[in-house]
């Protein structure tokens, strides 16, 4: 039997005015995540240390053991050090937690 291995990239984050992530204006958060040999069922990102989850909009095709793109709007509140973490699921149902990343806003 074969385990299927989730991996999630760190976010990006789109360039807004001159500041990568700036307090009080939405931004974009940006990846690429693959579900081992299978497909992505969702991306899905917290922003509060894993208390709670949003689902993220996959925007790529979705094939078997390909890297599929993703983005989520996020508007942080507050100037400073910023904790992201990822995670996906699979269609088989599998969870798997991927990457946590910190970004800066200014």
């Amino acid at each position: 039997m074969s385990v299927t291995a989730a991996v999630v990239t760190a976010p990006r984050v789109l360039l807004v005015d001159g500041c990568e992530a700036c307090a009080g204006r939405t931004t974009v958060l940006r990846g690429q995540a693959r579900a081992g040999e299978g497909t992505l069922r969702y991306v899905e990102v917290s922003l509060d240390a894993g208390a709670t989850w949003d689902e993220a909009s996959l925007t790529g095709p979705n094939l078997p053991g390909v890297w599929v793109e993703w983005e989520h709007p996020w508007t942080p509140l507050t100037p400073g050090v910023q904790e992201v973490r990822l995670r996906v699921t699979d269609a088989a149902g599998t969870v798997r937690e991927g990457v946590t990343a910190h970004l800066h806003v200014d």
